[in-house]
């Protein structure tokens, strides 16, 4: 089972998880406000795990219930894939 160093999200996922559309998704990819793997001949995007959660750590306010990795696990589940 790969760790949140390893786990790699996609687009679906980590739109799911800010609940914003996907194109949003591609748009922080692109801009850079999450950094963004491109996979394969078709350059598919996804994102570390551990950043996605970096990023919620810095962004969401503190004494806020979860942390970027429970947000995380609540959207996506606990379990990898």
């Amino acid at each position: 089972m790969p760790d949140e160093s390893t786990r790699l999200l996609t687009i679906g996922e980590v739109a799911n998880i800010f609940s914003v559309h996907p194109n949003t998704v591609r748009i922080w990819g692109d801009s850079g406000v999450l950094p963004v793997i491109r996979l394969g001949n078709r350059r598919d995007r996804r994102f570390r795990q551990k950043d996605v959660a970096a990023y919620i750590n810095k962004h969401y306010e503190g004494g806020e219930e979860h942390t970027g990795k429970q947000m995380i696990e609540d959207v996506i589940g606990g379990e990898g894939r």
